[in-house]
């Protein structure tokens, strides 16, 4: 998914736009995997 991919830049921004269901199937699915998912950090 691009999104993890963004996840690996030292990008200061990453955004997602999506229904609110579908941007929580995205964000648990990253936690899932390991990826800290910090709304406030990035």
């Amino acid at each position: 998914m691009a999104l993890e991919s963004a996840f690996e830049t030292p990008a200061r921004y990453i955004g997602l736009l999506g229904s609110r269901r579908k941007t929580l199937m995205i964000y648990q699915r990253l936690l899932a995997q390991g990826i800290s998912v910090d709304a406030e950090g990035r």
